[in-house]
């Protein structure tokens, strides 16, 4: 198995003894997630198709030209693809590849308004709740499916450049106090409520509701099919 025989060069790069009882549970770890990666490729590729997305090579030559560059430069790539994973730079433009196909396929489905709709009509009946005077904080408890949301929502202070440039625009064109409208993110639903304001700074509290992701979308995928292993330890 090509990608199996990666990871464990890796690991031995980097001086891990797979042999060990540490070292056995590791690769256990490994060659479960492969089978799971292995699975989601699969889907993935299903996904696209039904979508009609497609990865241009123009699309990879873009990509790896950048990656590239932040490394050193293509021999830098080769010699540390090769030493590290044992791959060409093909394997690698594969994996960009594979990588550009999720992306895209991400962006498909956070847009689609089937896949959307419960949460989209979950966030508008939440805003008409704050739009008739109920407490923001509490309203964000109660409904809001984000880390924050047991501090009533409140994100503190953030600067121009924190923040995805979808709830950005919206927060900053807020004064204090008020309110948005619902504003979509790659994230969900947002709703915004700026609560103060410093230099070049503002502080915000939110609401949201959570779309299909591409990690939601896969999991449900992965309920529905029937997918039969056959790989070996």
């Amino acid at each position: 198995m090509f990608e199996l025989a990666s990871v464990q060069k890796f690991y031995k790069s980097q001086g891990q003894d797979l042999t060990s009882a540490d070292g056995k549970a590791k690769l256990a770890q490994v060659k479960t997630d492969l089978i799971k990666q292995q699975e989601d490729n699969i889907l993935v590729a299903q996904g696209a198709s039904k979508y009609g997305i497609k990865v241009s090579k123009k699309d990879v030559d873009t990509e790896y030209s950048t990656l590239s560059k932040n490394a050193g430069g293509d021999e830098k790539v080769k010699d540390t693809l090769d030493k590290l994973y044992g791959w060409t730079v093909d394997d690698f433009r594969e994996k960009i590849r594979q990588s550009l196909l999720q992306k895209k396929l991400g962006e498909k489905i956070a847009s689609d308004a089937k896949l959307n709709g419960g949460a989209q009509k979950q966030a508008e009946d939440v805003l008409k709740q704050v739009q008739a005077g109920g407490d923001f904080a509490a309203l964000a408890k109660k409904y809001s499916q984000e880390g924050s949301a047991s501090n009533g929502g409140d994100l503190g202070f953030f600067g121009k450049g924190q923040m995805v440039p979808e709830f950005e625009k919206a927060a900053f064109a807020l004064e204090v106090g008020k309110v948005s409208g619902i504003v979509k993110t790659q994230y969900g639903y947002h709703i915004i409520k700026v609560t103060d304001k410093k230099d070049d700074q503002i502080k915000a509290s939110h609401i949201l509701i959570k779309g299909t992701d591409l990690e939601s979308w896969l999991k449900d995928q992965r309920n529905k099919a029937k997918i039969k292993q056959y790989f070996r330890p």
